[in-house]
């Protein structure tokens, strides 16, 4: 099993929270981090009671407590219960805490001394503003310290959960045409450096390999392309059907034809996912640009009424979504009841699904309003919030020459690779050393190592 302790102790961070009630705590960091933790447990959690600070180099006082400097951190253990790390450099830190048989720390996630106070009275306004705010909201405030402290707690528990599969995705998507035929407004196509290739049916036969060896998923499409344009489309779907045990295609379902839908539902796949959003022509087409309506929609009712038909289990389902920039007169909630109306006038059997809140391509949409504090657009509200850990990190993509990259739904341009089918296996390649680089650096927030994630509004809730 994959070790969760990466890099210097990344897995011991905590929050506030996991400081056990009662607890006589020494303050690793005397300095601005350091201040800021002080402040916050006197403030949010008076069951602790802070004995003093520790610092590699200082030994005085602080805040009117005892700066002790670690080579005279014997003096101190005694009378205390726990060391908690308020400093950027843990990973030293916490190497000289194990090298003087110390283990009683706990490291706090970096967020906690990065909120935007410097004295108790700005950090008590904070608080009051913020319980005012959460008064009037039906949801948390992005700014409230308990949602830092939930954040960090998720991150955590979901890292773990992934270790617990020894960091092996449950779904894997397959890039079998990386050419598509529409520009759709709410896709990050301007991103794209070319619109071509198909992969090769051999290897092909070689993913079904790896993605059966994990048991794992398999969901015919990527960040860009539509599978239905393979010139093998019909043999492809045919095999993966039958090898695969759990395979969802994804389409756009322009291009589908009779021969097409009978490979589809014969084939043995367990679910078909149609991209469709619209009510009439001019508002499909304004979405989905380059397509016809009247073409389309005879093809989803072709594909429904062959599934119908065959009497086989085989999910359908109309998914699409409500762009920002669509400029019509319909909003969301008109929008999305006239497009199933028309599903439903279609005779089309399946489940129906828009969304309202697309995501913005990382950073390649502009699928809302600008934010300017984090400089991205988004119509989510996530000022002074901080993304959660993200699932895309662990949908990995197969593109269709074979190199495999993680963010499946955005890496159109393979920017971050892990490895090629053929030279390694997915385990090797989820557990090797650049999928725990993209990890650790998503969890510091270093986003110059992952620059997909920089302007990306996925993670953020």
């Amino acid at each position: 099993m994959t070790d969760l302790d990466w890099k210097g102790g990344i897995m011991n961070k905590r929050s506030l929270s996991d400081i056990p009630k009662g607890s006589r705590v020494a303050i690793y960091g005397a300095g601005e981090s350091g201040q800021k933790i002080m402040m916050i447990l006197q403030e949010f959690r008076p069951d602790v009671s802070i004995r003093c600070f520790l610092d590699t180099y200082k030994s005085d006082t602080f805040h009117d407590l005892p700066c002790i400097r670690v080579d005279d951190l014997s003096t101190v253990l005694d009378s205390i219960d726990l060391i908690v790390v308020a400093s950027a450099f843990y990973p030293e830190i916490t190497s000289t805490l194990r090298l003087r048989g110390v283990s009683n720390y706990l490291v706090i996630d970096r967020s906690f001394y990065r909120l935007p106070f410097s004295t108790r009275e700005e950090l008590r306004a904070m608080s009051a503003m913020i319980e005012q705010c959460e008064k009037r909201s039906s949801h948390p405030a992005a700014t409230m310290l308990d949602e830092y402290i939930r954040k960090v707690e998720w991150d955590l528990s979901e890292l773990k959960a992934y270790q617990d599969t020894g960091f092996l995705p449950h779904g894997a998507m397959v890039q079998i045409s990386k050419k598509c035929n529409l520009r759709c407004v709410f896709c990050g196509h301007e991103a794209w450096k070319e619109n071509t290739g198909f992969m090769d049916f051999e290897l092909l036969q070689k993913v079904v390999e790896e993605i059966n060896a994990i048991g794992a998923n398999m969901t015919l499409v990527g960040p860009q392309g539509e599978p239905t344009l393979h010139p093998e489309f019909e043999k492809i779907i045919r095999y993966v059907g039958k090898h695969v045990p759990r395979a969802l295609l994804c389409t756009n379902g322009t291009a589908l034809t009779p021969s097409k839908i009978e490979a589809i539902v014969d084939s043995g796949l367990t679910s078909v996912e149609i991209s469709f959003a619209g009510y009439d022509a001019k508002s499909y087409e304004s979405i989905y640009v380059g397509a016809d309506f009247e073409k389309t929609t005879r093809n989803m009712q072709q594909l429904s009424d062959a599934i119908q038909a065959s009497g086989k289990d085989i999910s359908l389902v109309i998914k699409g979504i409500y762009p920002y920039s669509w400029n019509q007169e319909d909003d969301f909630e008109s929008f999305k009841a006239k497009c199933f109306a028309l599903y439903e006038r279609l005779g089309i059997k399946g489940r129906y699904d828009i969304s309202g809140e697309p995501h913005n391509f990382a950073g390649n949409v502009e699928s809302g309003p600008y934010d300017e504090q984090l400089k991205l657009f988004t119509t989510k509200t996530i000022a002074n919030s901080r993304p959660r850990l993200c699932g895309q990190l662990f949908n990995p993509c197969v593109h269709h020459d074979g190199k495999v990259s993680v963010c499946g739904c955005h890496d159109a341009n393979c920017r971050m690779p892990i490895g090629k089918i053929g030279q390694e296996s997915f385990a090797a390649m989820m557990q090797g050393e650049q999928m725990k680089e993209y990890v650790i650096s998503y969890m510091e927030r270093r986003y110059d190592k992952i620059p997909l994630c920089r302007k990306c509004d996925v993670p953020y809730k």
